[in-house]
Parts: structure tokens; sequence; C-alpha cells
């Protein structure tokens, strides 16, 4: 599992050895002696963000506590941590959405996130949901919408890509048509001239377009010289001895929230430069997102460090990579909740001040011949200070909570990925733009005992 294919995942670690499951907590302070104060507890507020999709089911843990199912309302709750105690986690569910159709059989995908944090990372938390759209937009009946493009004035285009988070539409060619079924909403569009092996060439973009409506209030698309991309060059550093080459995929996010990507495919660049939106079509709030990564050629390992930064004028970004993952011992023991071993020797960027270890699940495999009726995705996240220091990490079960995953049944292959990381923002609040992160992971599968 590539690190970009989990881009909207952003995470991080650092330390001498990280890690473990299991909250500790102290005993609950005694009031004051004497007629002093009661200790009072420490109330965390969690809140989704407005442009989040709201999860279908909440769970809260304290300490080392059982999980217990919450109330979420207008986006937010709250979590009660006793005097004297230190951890607290809180997990959410999506609602399932069908993902896949083959012939009569439908799977529905479920997504699940886990996030174990010490009072110490703070006492407000606002979360982006990483809950998908894709289960409410297949409620909608689309709307068919019509984009008039033309890009024959810059060179080379042989096709026309047309993104929005209500849906899209291509053309075949450096002019035409593009024919797009939109689901109702508001929305950026992203007009991309691409050459015969998709490298951007050149973009336009509309701004909050309403759907149903027209785009571009029923006007063409017409490309000048001066929406034409650049190319921006970056540099590596302390790439892994005997590694693979670094790679670099690279994201354009609007300030209405969609992204596309401007990577760089050309041979004669390599894996060297990305592409630079035009100063026309940028607008205070965009920003670039680029990971740089290297895989490991005999493990499923990989080194990578994200950054975020505002689209001021481009300029060579460097790239320096952390130290892999002890690979010996990395792989858990197969379990339904497996226990990854997270020891790490530490950052050498002073500046990731936010540390902590991540993982995922995924389960069954998908199967063409013989596709599942039900896959579950689990991602998890601790914080350096919720593991104080240890080496091994426990998924929790929720199981037993109403709207979260069944445990894998026995036989059931697990894929699964485990790794720390480290970030120059707090844990407790969205990335902001001018950010960094680092990570070292491993990943592999398991058969469920």
């Amino acid at each position: 599992m590539q690190a970009s294919a989990r881009i909207l995942l952003l995470l991080g670690i650092a330390g001498i050895a990280l890690l473990a499951g299991c909250g500790g907590s102290s005993a609950t302070s005694l009031p004051g002696q004497g007629g002093g104060p009661t200790p009072q507890p420490t109330v965390i507020n969690v809140q989704f963000t407005s442009s989040s999709i709201m999860p279908a089911a909440v769970a809260t843990q304290v300490g080392t506590g059982a999980w217990t199912a919450t109330t979420l309302q207008n986006g937010q709750f709250t979590i009660s941590v006793p005097s004297g105690t230190q951890n607290y986690a809180y997990a959410y569910a999506c609602t399932p959405y069908p993902s896949t159709k083959t012939g009569t059989v439908v799977t529905n995908e479920t997504q699940e996130f886990i996030r174990e944090q010490s009072v110490q990372d703070g006492t407000t938390v606002t979360a982006l949901s990483s809950c998908s759209n894709f289960s409410t937009a297949t409620t909608q009946t689309p709307n068919t919408v019509t984009l008039n493009v033309n890009a024959t004035t810059i060179p080379n285009t042989a096709y026309i890509l047309v993104e929005s988070s209500l849906g899209g539409g291509f053309i075949n060619g450096n002019s035409g048509t593009a024919s797009m079924s939109l689901v109702n909403g508001t929305s950026d569009f992203a007009v991309i001239a691409e050459d015969k092996t998709f490298n951007p060439l050149a973009t336009y973009i509309l701004r909050s377009q309403t759907i149903p409506g027209q785009i571009n209030s029923g006007n063409p698309v017409i490309f000048n010289t001066g929406d034409e991309i650049t190319t921006v060059p970056v540099t590596y550093q302390n790439a892994p001895s005997g590694w693979g080459p670094p790679g670099l995929f690279s994201l354009y996010f609007l300030s209405g929230g969609i992204g596309f990507e401007v990577t760089q495919h050309q041979p004669s660049l390599g894996n060297f430069a990305y592409d630079a939106v035009p100063a026309s079509q940028q607008q205070s709030g965009d920003y670039y997102l680029l990971e740089a990564s290297v895989n490991a050629q005999t493990t499923l390992a990989t080194v990578g460090t994200y950054i975020e930064t505002p689209v001021t004028s481009p300029q060579t970004t460097s790239f320096a990579f952390p130290a892999p993952l002890p690979t010996s011992d990395a792989a858990p023991t197969a379990a339904a909740w497996p226990t990854f071993n997270i020891a790490y020797p530490g950052f050498s960027d002073t500046s990731l001040t936010s540390t902590g270890a991540f993982g995922s699940m995924q389960w069954p495999p998908y199967s063409q011949t013989n596709p599942p009726q039900s896959i579950y995705y689990l991602d998890i996240d601790a914080t350096s200070t919720y593991l104080n220091g240890a080496a091994t990490w426990t998924v929790p079960d929720l199981s037993t909570v109403p709207g979260f995953a069944p445990a894998p049944s026995s036989g059931t292959s697990v894929s699964w990925f485990s790794g720390v990381y480290g970030q120059n923002y707090p844990v407790v609040s969205p990335a902001p733009i001018s950010s960094k992160r680092a990570y070292a992971e491993i990943d592999g599968t398991y058969t469920a005992p």
C-alpha cells in the first residue's frame, strides 16, 4: 500500500522508543484534605469541522476503561477525564457506502477511525472527519450538466479533465464538450489540459459553482497561454542506502476544498519536479501538498515527508527523509486485533514536536470473481504522550459497540500497515497551510487466527 494512496490520512512521531496500546492512567486523586477543593475532571471538547461528513457512530474511552457509545450533537461531543487520569480516546464509524458492484453483489465499505490522546495534547480537539461523501451522493438523482472547453492554444493537449467534489468529466482531444452527471451542491471546478502521458499542461479554475445550475454561467472555458503550468524542481536528502529512488506525489488544493494532482510525469524530469499552477488561477487559501517517499527494495517499508505550502512564488523544495523503522520485528503477530511493534530511534528534525504512531487494517480482500458483501477499513492514531514510551501498541476492540466493525473472522486475510510520525503542529488540530510531517512505516498481510 503506497503512502500516496493515503494522502488524505496525514500523520507523524519521535522519541527513543515509542508506543503501546493501553494508555496508562493512575488512580483518581482524592479530595483535598482539610476542606480543600475537590479535584475537578478535565473536559475534552471534540468538534468535527463544518466541512466534514458526520459519522454514523461515535464512542469514547477514558483511561483503560470500557469503550462506550456517545451522542454527537451539532458535530460535537465531550469526554470527561477524572483528575489523576491522563489518557482518553475517541472513535467514529462512517456510514457504509457501496464501493463496488459486481453483477448482483454490492460490496459495502465501512470506515472506522480511532484516536488515542492525552490531556497533555490539549483539551479542545478540532477534527476533520475522514468520512467520505459517497454514501450521501449515491442517494441523489444526478444532474446532467455540460461544459464546453477549448484548449487549442495549449500545445500538445491530448485530453481535458474536469474535476469537482460533485463529480467530473473528460474530453478526448484539445476541445469539445464534457457531459457530466453531478450531484447537488456547491464546489470549485478544476479544468485541466493534459498531454498524452497525462502531464498537466494548463489549468483553469472555476470557483463556487452551484449544481443544479450551469457551470461558468453556460459560457465556454477558453484556455490561453497565461494558463500554462510551470515545473518546479525538488531535491532529496538522507534517502536510505540500498532503497529505491525517491518519488514525488503532488496535489494542488483549492481554498474551496477540492484538490487535483500536479505530479510531473515527464521522463526527462523523473521525480524531481512538480507542476505549479499559474498565478492567474491562484487564490488566497490555496496550497500545495507535496509528498516525497522512498520504498525499500526487499521489504514493504517506506519513509516519507509531507509538506503543505501556500501558493506563493514556487521555489525549489528540499525533502529530508527520516530514518526507517527497524523491520526485523515490525510485523505484528496474527490476531483479530493485532499488536504492532513500533520502537523507533526518533526523528532528527527537531521541528517535529508532535509525535505518535499510526496504523491501519483492512479486511477481507476484494475479489472480482467472488466479491465480499462488506469490507472494513480501520485507521488508528496514538500520540506519544498517550503511549508514554512504550514500544508496542494494540489495536482496541470496539466490536461490541453498536455501529463499529466486527472482528475479522478466522481465516480472513488482513492487510495492515503501521508506523511512526512527527509533525510541526498540534495533533488536536487539522494541518495548517504551512506545515510539515514525516513518517516511517511498514506494511504487509496476515491471516486472522
